[in-house]
């Protein structure tokens, strides 16, 4: 019943120009990506993300949404699972070496 709702809504908005198709699409396929999330606190999370990054493209526009994403790199690089980075061959998670984007690589550095 809400999928068929939710396509009738859909359908009238494009018909009456508030929305572009591809708006349409782009809410469909992340509400469709909300079921396949494993654990209701990574959920939650995704969702204050979610959140905002759309403050940031409000105020923004799209270097909004680049500033977003870039804070939320940085986020996740500082963060640690077993010992090991959650980016790790992005970072390799120590304090010192936080520049994520402007570094050597990994192979090169010495102990």
């Amino acid at each position: 019943m809400s999928i068929i709702g939710s396509l009738i809504v859909g359908q009238s908005a494009v018909d009456a120009r508030v929305v572009s198709p591809i708006a349409v699409i782009v809410v469909a396929i992340s509400g469709i990506a909300g079921y396949t999330l494993p654990d209701r606190s990574l959920e939650a999370a995704l969702r204050l993300w979610r959140f905002l990054l759309v403050l940031c493209a409000l105020c923004l526009g799209i270097y909004g949404v680049m500033g977003g994403f870039l804070l939320l790199l940085w986020q996740l690089c500082g963060m640690e699972n077993q010992g090991v980075s959650y980016l790790y061959p992005l970072c390799d998670g120590e304090r010192r070496y936080r520049n994520t984007f402007l570094r050597m690589p990994l192979r090169r550095k010495r102990p």
